[in-house]
């Protein structure tokens, strides 16, 4: 594998760029993190795409740069962190379609955690192959109401008013929502060993797909990145690509 500076050069603005050896190149995806680590297990998984002729972007989206800002005490920069996410993945397919000659149809997005939410929303309407990969498919209710231990400690900072307004602001963002029409080939990964995977909101997501989108269960943990979730991501790329 063999970074082209020339190619890569309109993309590392937002983000690392791993290209393959092989012209043309077959296919493009974008990775969007978690909201904190990873470990560089997204840069793991798209080397080993690469041997197929596969391109990837380690997007690098607002809500991990310095000085992001959002949360229940400034909605306002929430809401603009997603919106900008929204807005920057548009400009990032466009200059896959124009440098790197992929064609929209055969863009795919990854997102893990919190990833998932804001690529499922950052892609709606655009990309035909998406992954969620241990991502809370309703966190407007999870930060409101559940009794995960991060939950709670997380709401001891605000008031029930200011939670009331953040939780009437992110709903849009929830996978029951970006989801409803899904794109045309849809993976959401569970975990289960997750303990931010609550029945409630896989039960909601289920209740939204139906059998629009196929939905894996894997005995792996919040990181996702058992052997078992990476293969299913990586057979899912392959086919979704139709590469060999």
């Amino acid at each position: 594998m063999t970074a082209n500076p020339t190619l890569a050069s309109t993309l590392d603005h937002f983000g690392e760029v791993i290209l393959p050896e092989e012209r043309p190149i077959k296919g493009f995806v974008v990775f969007f993190p978690p909201a904190s680590g990873d470990k560089g297990q997204q840069k793991s998984e798209a080397q080993n795409l690469s041997s197929l002729g596969i391109a990837s972007l380690l997007y690098v989206p607002p809500y991990r740069r310095p000085n992001s800002a959002g949360g229940p005490a400034n909605i306002e920069g929430e809401l603009k962190n997603w919106n900008d996410a929204r807005s920057e993945y548009k400009e990032i397919i466009g200059i896959a379609q124009s440098d790197l000659g992929v064609s929209i149809e055969k863009n795919v997005v990854v997102g893990k955690n919190l990833g998932g939410s804001v690529g499922a929303f950052a892609s709606l309407g655009i990309t035909r192959c998406f992954i969620a990969t241990g991502s809370v498919a309703q966190l407007s209710r999870f930060w409101s109401e559940s009794n995960h231990p991060v939950a709670q400690e997380f709401r001891k900072n605000f008031s029930p008013q200011q939670m009331f307004e953040y939780r009437k602001a992110m709903t849009p963002f929830d996978l029951t929502v970006s989801l409803r029409n899904p794109p045309a080939s849809s993976l959401v990964q569970f975990g289960s060993q997750d303990n931010w995977i609550e029945k409630i909101d896989v039960n909601a997501l289920t209740d939204v797909i139906a059998s629009r989108a196929e939905i894996q269960w894997t005995d792996d943990d919040h990181s996702m990145n058992s052997d078992q979730s990476r293969a299913q991501r990586f057979e899912f790329v392959k086919n979704c690509l139709a590469v060999k």
